[in-house]
């Protein structure tokens, strides 16, 4: 069968939108409601970005008209760098509907994405890699980076806050309440939190609020 690659227009970011769910879905996550939501606030996020030429996508596509694969290039503006010399092209949302698997679509997606990339004056492209993919991208050149991550949940952030706390420093988070807070024989602190959230934490470890 042959497979024709095309760059997608605003007409296909339905198809996008589930590309991206079936990407994160095949990565294991299971939760429906979790996934529909995500795929929600992503498809007007999308279209926006498409509109403003920020995000281009490559399809390929069966001679009957299905959609066999895809895979996304978000133009990221980026501060000047010791790496790359302007923005940056972040490859994502790489998918291959099953029906089409193994046979190579998914680098021939992300290779157009490359060639317009290395067309276009855009010199440093970056993606995060499954494990599955993992083996793809290093055969098209990519290599691990010094990248870290951390998720601020509600947990990592009161214990950010205790920490500061307990050290006699301020906080301030931006846009949110402030609220004293005091220990016996140490200085009042300020810290910035959302309304309540901050008095329920004191309460939970036996420190005294103000």
């Amino acid at each position: 069968m042959s497979i024709e690659i095309r760059l997608a227009t605003l007409d296909d970011a339905a198809t996008l939108t589930a590309h991206r769910r079936g990407m994160f879905r095949d990565m294991g996550y299971r939760d429906d409601a979790a996934l529909n939501a995500m795929a929600e606030k992503f498809l007007p996020w999308l279209k926006a970005r498409m509109r403003a030429g920020e995000y281009l996508a490559w399809l390929a596509t069966a001679e009957d008209g299905r959609v066999a694969a895809g895979a996304g290039l978000w133009l990221m503006d980026w501060p000047p760098h010791m790496i790359g010399s302007g923005r940056r092209g972040n490859i994502l949302n790489v998918y291959t509907h099953p029906d089409f698997r193994r046979r190579g679509l998914a680098r021939r997606v992300t290779e157009a994405a490359m060639l317009w990339c290395g067309q276009n004056g855009i010199d440093c492209v970056i993606l995060h890699a499954s494990k599955e993919g993992r083996p793809l991208y290093q055969a098209l050149g990519f290599e691990p980076t010094n990248e870290m991550r951390i998720l601020l949940n509600r947990q990592r952030i009161e214990s950010l806050v205790l920490s500061a706390a307990l050290k006699n420093r301020s906080v301030r988070i931006r846009g949110l309440a402030r609220v004293r807070i005091a220990r016996p024989s140490v200085p009042v602190m300020m810290v910035v939190m959302p309304t309540g959230s901050l008095r329920q934490i004191l309460r939970r470890h036996r420190l005294p609020g103000l």
